[in-house]
């Protein structure tokens, strides 16, 4: 698209374009899943239509054909994953961070879908960006040839991870449709107000699941597995995690419960107060709730 001249395009008639694109993508943002993600790979990869995998014979004996050299043609796949897990923690086994627009940890049932394709194909490219530019935000080239995709994932830090927390398998958001929006041009700058009609996370949900996920997180910590947390799961593991030292065997959400309930309500108060300034909470988007 060539580049809009200033006089092209009216300030209101700006505005309200940039207003319908962040509302819709509002939308959107609170329609999805990180299972969506599986979903279309599962799809692009293995599905009846659009699938690549049941094509790869066709592809490699045409190559074949071309070359005259069927022992030189080495297949790969390309794959970009767009994708907006910001403000999750990251939990590698040796430190905690919080994830940036664009960083897609491969989760078990990614990891599995890649597994699978690695066994046609002898490189799988995988490019990682976020969902609303074309800003790389990492990559990586995973060979696959004698069965080295594991240990090719393993050099390259790139784990199997568990997600914990809410909108795993289904947003935990619902929002029927986009916000309304409403521009106001004043002297010297132009006001814009987008309505968001998306309904409140249940509070028993979400504090059900982040003591259920924080107990599942103890039990990973031991045996080094990584994973992701949302915010509420990442606060109750924080708040019982040295207090969960002496537990023998599994922790389960019985003790995360009992843990919880030992806190005295000073000391309780105080260590969400830190919690949220350590980790700039008061910016972080809902979805990472």
């Amino acid at each position: 698209m060539s580049r809009l001249e200033a006089d092209d395009v009216l300030p209101e008639e700006l505005a309200s374009i940039v207003a319908n694109y962040v509302s819709l993508a509002k939308y959107h943002q609170s329609c999805a899943c990180c299972d969506d993600l599986t979903r279309s790979l599962d799809a692009r990869l293995f599905g009846g239509k659009t699938g690549h995998a049941r094509k790869l014979p066709k592809y490699r004996n045409h190559l074949t054909e071309l070359s005259g050299d069927d022992g030189r043609i080495e297949l790969g796949y390309l794959i970009e994953i767009h994708s907006d897990f910001q403000g999750l923690f990251i939990h590698d086994g040796t430190r905690v961070a919080r994830l940036d627009s664009g960083q897609c940890p491969l989760y078990a049932e990614i990891y599995d879908l890649l597994f699978k394709a690695s066994c046609e194909v002898d490189w799988i490219l995988i490019g990682f960006y976020p969902c609303l530019t074309d800003q790389i935000a990492n990559a990586a080239i995973i060979d696959c040839r004698n069965n080295m995709f594991k240990e090719s994932c393993r050099r390259q830090r790139l784990k199997r991870t568990e997600f914990l927390g809410l909108g795993k398998t289904e947003p935990f958001l619902k929002q029927s449709r986009a916000g309304e929006t409403e521009i106001e041009l004043c002297a010297d700058k132009v006001n814009i107000t987008i309505e968001n009609p998306a309904e409140g996370i249940c509070p028993e949900l979400l504090f059900g699941t982040a003591i259920i996920d924080a107990a599942r997180a103890l039990n990973l910590d031991r045996s080094g597995e990584p994973y992701t947390a949302t915010i509420s799961v990442q606060l109750i593991y924080e708040l019982v995690r040295m207090r969960s030292k002496g537990i023998r065997g599994i922790v389960t959400i019985y003790d995360v419960m009992r843990l919880l309930l030992e806190i005295e309500w000073a000391v309780l108060k105080q260590e969400i107060d830190s919690f949220g300034v350590r980790y700039n909470i008061s910016e972080t988007p809902d979805f990472c709730l």
